[in-house]
């Protein structure tokens, strides 16, 4: 699971770097990146495909993530988990330190 976190992780900072590229990258006397006739709907369509792949690319992000907190949470990684103190006081015993501490 861990190598799929990885490829993940690689694929979104992928995706935004290209994401970030499509968007701001537009030659106006290039004829290969013009769409439609005028520049203005090119700005608003390239610039919409930008976003959509910056988009890609934080979905598979959040996936990575989601499967990092999964697979930290279930299995055999128990060092990081935090299990609280039991107490010493069995049930229906009053410990001195309650005794004390009540007003």
């Amino acid at each position: 699971m861990k190598a799929w976190m990885i490829v993940l992780y690689i694929a979104a900072v992928g995706f935004a770097i290209a994401g970030f590229y499509v968007m701001f990258y537009y030659d106006a006397d290039d004829m290969s990146t013009k769409i439609v006739g005028g520049d203005a709907y090119n700005y608003i369509i390239i610039g919409v495909r930008g976003v959509g792949i910056i988009c890609v690319g934080i979905i598979s992000a959040l996936i990575a993530t989601g499967m990092a907190i999964y697979d930290s949470k279930s299995g055999e990684h128990t060092a990081n988990t935090y299990e609280a103190p039991k107490p010493n006081v069995k049930l229906g015993e009053v410990s001195d330190y309650k005794m004390k501490n009540v007003d």
